[in-house]
C-alpha cells in the first residue's frame, strides 16, 4: 500500500510541475505582448503628450470635462478638472484591469501613467 501511495504523490508532483511550466511559458509569452504592446503606445503617444496640458490629455484619452455654461473655449475650473482626474483614475487603474485582455491592461496602466503624471505637474 506504501508504494502505491509514493507512486500517487510522485505523479501528482510530476503534474504540478509540469503545470508550472505551462504557467511560467504562458507569463512569459504575455510579457512579451504586454512588451510590444507598450512599445506601441509609447510609439502613438510620445510625441503629443508632453506638449499636452491635463483638460488635453483627459478629453484625449476618453474624459469628458464637464464645464458649467457649456461654451466652447471655456476652461474648466480646478473642481472641474479634479472630478474628471477622479474619473480617469477610477477607469484606467490597473487594479480595475483584471479581467481585461493584455492590450487593455497595458494601454489603461500606460494612461494611467500619464495622468497621473499630468495631475502632479498641473
Amino acid at each position: 500500500a506504501r508504494h502505491a501511495w509514493e507512486r500517487e504523490l510522485a505523479s501528482k508532483q510530476a503534474s504540478r510541475v509540469a503545470e508550472l511550466r505551462l504557467d511560467g511559458r504562458a507569463a512569459a509569452t504575455e510579457a512579451s505582448a504586454a512588451d510590444k504592446i507598450r512599445r506601441a503606445f509609447h510609439h502613438k503617444w510620445e510625441s503629443r503628450v508632453p506638449a499636452m496640458q491635463l483638460p488635453a490629455v483627459l478629453r484625449a484619452f476618453g474624459i469628458e470635462i464637464e464645464v458649467e455654461g457649456g461654451g466652447l473655449g471655456q476652461k474648466p475650473t480646478a473642481g472641474q478638472l479634479r472630478k474628471a482626474y477622479r474619473q480617469a483614475v477610477l477607469r484606467f487603474h490597473p487594479d480595475r484591469q483584471a479581467k481585461a485582455s493584455v492590450r487593455e491592461r497595458v494601454e489603461a496602466e500606460e494612461k494611467f501613467k500619464i495622468i497621473t503624471r499630468k495631475m502632479d505637474e498641473w
